[in-house]
């Protein structure tokens, strides 16, 4: 979990946001046509415009995670996540969330 201060985050109804760490650092994370790769591993794809229909800028990078940086993403396609905001830095998580079985 981490708290999350973006303009985009501004509807949400709380900036507390849980997501899964997808690509870490030293990883690379490469875009490809609004595809996301962490290494050879797919990711998943961004959306052009929100559930509004208002257009969302993507966030694109392609190299090595910077150190002390994450890309996380939701489980969700709609998900607000690092395919918008970009990486979360490993000071912003407040907290680990495991899964339980």
């Amino acid at each position: 979990m981490f708290v999350h201060d973006h303009p985009m985050a501004a509807s949400l109804k709380t900036k507390n946001l849980v997501k899964i760490v997808s690509c870490i650092e030293a990883e690379s994370l490469r875009v490809e046509d609004r595809k996301y790769y962490c290494g050879e591993r797919y990711l998943g794809v961004a959306k052009t415009h929100s559930l509004t229909g208002v257009p969302v800028k993507n966030f694109v990078f392609n190299g090595r995670i910077p150190s002390g940086f994450l890309f996380v993403m939701g489980t969700n396609k709609d998900s607000y996540d690092s395919r918008y905001f970009g990486f979360v830095s490993r000071k912003e998580v407040t907290a680990i969330a495991y899964p339980v079985f």
